[in-house]
């Protein structure tokens, strides 16, 4: 059975995203990946097993380190070039990125994922902010839209 692979550093975010999963009946691997490492690891080993990804911006290459800012973005990439195409969702709380040396604002970081749509397909990215449930119908809809249960 294809589950859906939570990308998730932050306990109280993860947290939230599982109720909204468990709420629906959305199947998800129970142990989320909370590095870069761990996350590349499982995409390449497990692809045919993931339906979707719900994947953090921002979180630590190795256990214990600072967030590296751009990791989901990297992941992205990186499934490109490995011709990997899994249905992915960004979701991050923070409203500004550095992307090649450059600040970039939320909604800058967004027209570069979709200018980057070409060859980073089936991406979507949502803001998550605990005082609205924007994110949630965001998250609902692209796995409903998808047919990933």
């Amino acid at each position: 059975m294809r589950k859906i692979l939570i990308v998730e550093d932050s306990e109280i975010k993860l947290a939230n995203i599982k109720r909204v999963l468990d709420t629906n009946d959305f199947k998800y691997f129970k142990e989320p990946s909370k590095t870069y490492y761990d996350c590349w690891k499982r995409i390449t080993r497990n692809k045919e097993q993931i339906s979707a990804i719900i994947l953090d911006m921002a979180f630590p290459k190795f256990s214990h380190e600072n967030p590296y800012m751009i990791a989901g973005y990297d992941i992205l990439k990186r499934m490109h070039f490995e011709n990997i195409n899994i249905p992915t969702i960004i979701i991050t709380g923070y409203r500004t990125f550095t992307v090649d040396g450059i600040i970039i604002t939320f909604n800058e970081l967004i027209k570069k994922i979709e200018d980057d749509n070409n060859s980073i397909k089936n991406v979507e990215i949502v803001r998550y902010d605990n005082t609205s449930t924007d994110w949630e119908v965001k998250i609902k809809e692209f796995i409903k839209l998808r047919k990933l249960k």
